[in-house]
């Protein structure tokens, strides 16, 4: 057998178990089929309203339809399984039949027709639509059609997402054809889209810095200056205070008072003044530390002094007397000298 041959066949053994089903299964509300093959056998799912008269007392019924299957449509090892549906009323097959049956017990088309689509737009659908053919009235067959909701007529969209039932009814003029067409509720149709919102970016939010203005930097950094200057002059202060404590503390530690009160040899006493210079005053005069000492004025802290020998003052005044203050740098000139040089300079001993 070709392919083709065999593909036909298999469809026209599909119609005839459906045919077949429908009249068995007429009382237990069929509702459709489905047919999987497998390696163990070929599997018949039966959707019915009512699965336990398919079953039937003890399995009578399965077994009798299994047999049937095996025997007349050549099925290898079929095995039927049933499951009842779950809304009656999204099941096209099932719809049609209904119609057919009031049909039959002699409803009006129209009043069986719109009933019908109202209980299936009720139940969720997207769209129904009801198709009657024969001779509703009169002896002239026609057609009559009721749509409600969207409903796709072709295309493979048609095959997929609709569902389709067929069901007869046999009435005294004649028979009448009941199809039904349904799109469940949640089926994704092809025309339908959707628009995605964009959006608007968050604005950016900019801290706002304070920005320190010219005067500002100048006044901290005057401050610090001070600080600094201020420091260092106490420093000053300490090592100076520390050294007399120290004298003290090496001339007069461990000796009796006798020893103290010794006088000196010329050796020991040479270089050194007549009178131990008593602590110097300091005080700060436009940013430039000075002291006095002595029977000395003011004068700047970083001038070189000259050792003053006993009874000659008058060198150590006459040094303080020629300094001066320029451009913020310290500068003095030797007795006998014209020129003036800045008072850190390094002197070469005479």
């Amino acid at each position: 057998m070709t392919v083709e041959r065999k593909f036909v066949q298999q469809g026209l053994n599909r119609a005839r178990m459906d045919e077949y089903f429908s009249g068995e299964l007429e009382r237990a509300g069929y509702a459709g089929m489905e047919i999987n093959r497998t390696p163990m056998g070929t599997q018949i799912t039966i959707f019915a309203e009512k699965p336990g008269m398919v079953i039937g007392k003890g399995g009578k019924v399965v077994r009798k339809l299994t047999k049937d299957m095996d025997q007349y449509y050549d099925l290898d090892n079929p095995q039927i399984d049933v499951q009842s549906v779950g809304v009656p009323e999204l099941n096209a097959q099932l719809m049609a039949s209904r119609i057919a049956s009031a049909l039959e017990r002699g409803w009006y088309f129209r009043k069986a027709a719109h009933s019908t689509l109202r209980r299936i737009i009720g139940a969720g659908a997207i769209g129904c639509r009801i198709v009657l053919s024969g001779k509703l009235t009169g002896p002239r067959s026609r057609i009559e059609k009721v749509v409600e909701g969207y409903i796709v007529h072709a295309g493979k969209p048609a095959e997929e997402i609709v569902n389709h039932g067929f069901a007869t009814a046999v009435r005294k003029l004649g028979t009448i054809g009941c199809s039904v067409q349904i799109v469940l509720p949640g089926t994704v149709l092809p025309d339908v889209f959707s628009l995605v919102e964009v959006e608007p970016p968050e604005p950016v939010i900019v801290e706002e810095t304070e920005i320190a203005t010219a005067e500002e930097i100048i006044g901290a950094e005057v401050e610090i200056t001070e600080v600094e200057v201020a420091t260092e002059a106490e420093m000053t202060i300490t090592e100076v205070e520390i050294t007399d404590e120290s004298t003290t503390e090496v001339v007069g530690a461990g000796l009796p008072t006798s020893d103290i009160t010794q006088t000196p040899s010329p050796v020991e006493t040479e270089g050194i003044p007549a009178e131990i210079p008593s602590k110097p005053e300091t005080r700060n005069a436009d940013g430039i530390w000075e002291h006095r000492h002595d029977d000395l004025d003011w004068h700047a802290m970083a001038i070189a002094h000259k050792q003053v020998k006993p009874g000659k003052p008058e060198e150590a005044i006459a040094i303080e007397e020629e300094t001066r203050m320029k451009d913020g740098v310290t500068e003095h000139k030797h007795t006998g000298f014209d020129y003036w040089h800045p008072a850190s300079r390094i002197h070469k001993g005479a």
